[in-house]
């Protein structure tokens, strides 16, 4: 096989002269096996592990498209759901689907996905199959080598410190978290359980809470007396008992989960702001907030600015309202002896108050939208001001409705449950947290954009007969409307708190030392981490369930993979491999280095069974752009043609970003960087995704957009 070393990929001493079987684990649409096609190897598609069932419908488009065989009639159509189930197939990427989910697709669907796998040797979710199954054999006919990479997890779990709601993946030992006594107790160690089945709670107060089986809640039980009253009528009382521990899978409707209230009453220092002359005179210290902490209308425009404000590129904050609203602000404003200015548009004012200082406090409950969140520097305060913040925050994100409802919206989920907390504390009210999900990506006037999930939060303030949350001495207590095992599988967590141990997790109080699913990106590829990246290992299990290991590997993935956070790990694996008989060699390679035209750095690692020499590829020079690729004449749909891409266009001539065209019946098209707010044109797009759930068609980019510019 002399061809194969085209790109020096095997020296001299090595040499593939065996046909070859490929095995692709977490194999997606088979680049690898794309990458072996186009350097001329002689290889087979022996086996794949791919649980996206979007991939696999692709990777067979792409590389097995001839395979029309109905696998699915050597099986009973009634068994088939099961079968699928055993593979631990996913639709979102994220986790496996339940047998009732595959069950509610319908036989045509379930057939189509059983003769994918079939077709492409998918063996499945990783963590579903054994060593054996790989069949590895004839190790002297054929030359084995396997491709490996792993990708990440997600979750959502919330968890009340000092410092306001975190993500779980941020927290450490060292936190305080709020406890079922009230305080925050300092957390003693955080770790990982690995993967295990879930069950899912919901309630009111909430939107979701995932948890194992055994995971203990702090709850009442509720029960019901019927007695007779003196005019002879009968009751129906509710009664609760006193508060108990209470495993997940022992959770019925009659039981009522805790939420814990901060209880602290405090007015916080703030200690100012430097500022440095460029000039070299004496630093000058200025604190013209500290006297503000007790205003009602400092706080106010907290609430104003976490709804409607960021910050200011000059310094200090802009706060956006309707003509109306200005007035109402402003007031707000003089109350605290601001200076600001307004810039006036078509529909909106924007109000602009250039403390420094002002900024400087505000950034720790973030900017932008999404980041947005409340802090402790809130949660401690006394009620009466909490209330001043919260009428701020309404007015930008919220309204009052006539039969006295007060609902909030917000993108971000942390501010969400701290709108809750506050609540909780100023008006010992129950509320309700509801999340609409929303698909990730839309289309306005011709551009893709992303969306987040929306969540609100709804509270009243007068008490009705028929409200069945309630506050006594210091807690809300919640119904669970639903509790389920969800036959999923997901990562989970043990976290030890001091003295208390317990804290609170999506606004409920949880007991600690015992498994929750994970909360957020869980960052690393620890062994026992439980992570996506954590599946590596999952690779180091099948080496050493094999009686015969494969002569070649190839791992690729992100850079970060052997950046600081995660180098020890990566010794770790590599040390394995050493141990296991292997010879490791790794290099950064980017892609616009060997003839592609797109900026994209991998970590690649080659590991040859026995003792080997092995260099990396030679760089080839780029004699190619994007452009060289594109189709002259594409589709209408792939491009923006109606009048918000005319006024771009106008703009970019108006600027001299483009030259004037003014050739009669001609048609120019330019790539636009649709990322920023002030849009380039390019000659060649950024990068363009290919999106693999619609088998090879329709390869859309996510990031750039193509404007076609007509002049008759």
């Amino acid at each position: 096989m002399e061809n194969i070393s085209m790109f020096d990929m095997m020296y001299p001493d090595y040499k593939i002269n065996k046909p070859i079987r490929l095995i692709e684990l977490f194999a997606g649409v088979g680049s690898q096996a794309m990458a072996l096609r186009n350097i001329g190897a002689d290889f087979e598609h022996y086996k794949i592990s791919e649980w996206d069932v979007s991939a696999t419908a692709s990777y067979k488009a792409i590389h097995v498209e001839n395979d029309n065989t109905d696998y699915s009639l050597e099986i009973e159509i009634a068994k088939l759901p099961k079968i699928l189930f055993d593979y631990g197939i996913s639709t979102d990427g994220k986790k496996p689907m339940t047998l009732k989910q595959i069950e509610r697709k319908g036989e045509k669907w379930q057939r189509i996905t059983y003769n994918n796998l079939r077709a492409t040797n998918n063996l499945g979710n990783i963590c579903n199959f054994k060593g054996e199954d790989l069949e590895i054999v004839d190790t002297d006919k054929y030359t084995y080598i396997m491709t490996y990479s792993f990708p990440c997890f997600t979750g959502d779990t919330l968890v009340l410190t000092d410092k306001g709601y975190k993500r779980i993946e941020d927290i450490k030992p060292g936190d305080k978290v709020l406890t079922h006594k009230n305080r925050y107790k300092k957390i003693l160690k955080t770790m990982n359980n690995g993967e295990k089945e879930i069950w899912e709670i919901k309630g009111m107060c909430f939107d979701e809470i995932k948890c194992t089986d055994n995971h203990r809640f702090y709850i009442r039980e509720m029960y019901r007396k019927y007695p007779t009253y003196e005019n002879g009528k009968r009751g129906r009382e509710r009664h609760f008992k006193q508060p108990i521990w209470k495993e997940c899978k022992d959770l019925t409707k009659n039981d009522y989960l805790g939420v814990a209230i901060n209880q602290n009453e405090i007015i916080p220092k703030w200690d100012g702001i430097d500022f440095e002359w460029k000039d070299g005179r004496k630093t000058r210290h200025k604190n013209e907030l500290q006297g503000l902490m007790n205003n009602h209308s400092f706080w106010w425009l907290v609430g104003r600015y976490i709804g409607d404000g960021w910050q200011r590129t000059q310094g200090g904050i802009i706060i956006c309202c309707s003509k109306k609203e200005t007035r109402e602000i402003t007031t707000h404003i003089r109350n605290c002896n601001f200076n600001y200015s307004i810039s006036s548009e078509k529909t909106v004012d924007k109000l602009h108050i250039t403390l420094k200082e002002l900024q400087l406090f505000v950034s720790q409950f973030g900017d932008k939208a999404i980041n947005k969140r409340i802090t402790n520097t809130i949660f401690d305060l006394p009620c009466e001001y909490i209330m001043s913040f919260l009428d701020g925050y309404i007015s930008a994100d919220g309204c009052v409705l006539k039969n006295g409802i007060h609902k909030i919206s917000t993108i971000s989920r942390e501010l969400a449950y701290g709108v809750a907390q506050c609540v909780a504390k100023a008006y010992k009210t129950p509320y309700r947290i509801y999340r609409t999900k929303r698909k990730s990506k839309c289309a306005i006037e011709g551009r893709t954009v992303n969306q987040n999930d929306d969540y609100q939060v709804v509270w009243k303030m007068k008490k009705c007969k028929q409200d069945k949350a309630f506050y006594e001495n210091g807690y809300i207590w919640f119904p669970i409307s639903d509790i389920k095992n969800t036959n999923t599988i997901e990562t989970v967590y043990d976290i030890e708190v001091e003295h208390d141990h317990s804290f609170t997790a999506n606004g409920t109080i949880a007991h600690n030392c015992q498994d929750l699913s994970v909360a957020g990106k869980m960052k690393g590829m620890a062994k026992g981490s439980g992570t996506r990246s954590g599946l590596l290992w999952e690779v180091e299990r099948l080496l050493n369930e094999v009686e015969n290991l494969p002569q070649v590997l190839l791992m690729e993935n992100v850079p970060q993979v052997i950046g600081k956070k995660n180098i020890d790990n990566f010794h770790l694996w590599q040390q394995f491999l050493e141990d296991k008989g292997y010879s490791n060699y790794t290099e950064l390679l980017n892609a616009k280095n060997y003839g592609v035209a797109q900026n994209r750095e991998r970590c690649f690692m080659v590991s040859l069974l026995g003792k080997w020499n092995y260099n990396f590829p030679k760089q080839i020079p780029l004699t190619k752009t994007m452009k060289d690729y594109l189709e002259d004449e594409v589709d209408e749909k792939y491009y923006i043609n109606n009048e918000k891409a005319q006024k771009l266009i106008d703009d970019l001539i108006s600027s001299g970003k483009i030259a004037n065209r003014t050739e009669q019946n001609r048609t120019d098209k330019f790539c636009v960087d649709g990322t920023i707010n002030n849009p380039n044109t390019r000659e060649v797009a950024n990068c363009i995704k290919a999106r693999y759930d619609a088998g090879i068609s329709n390869l859309r980019s996510d990031e750039n957009m193509v404007v076609e510019q007509s002049r008759d």
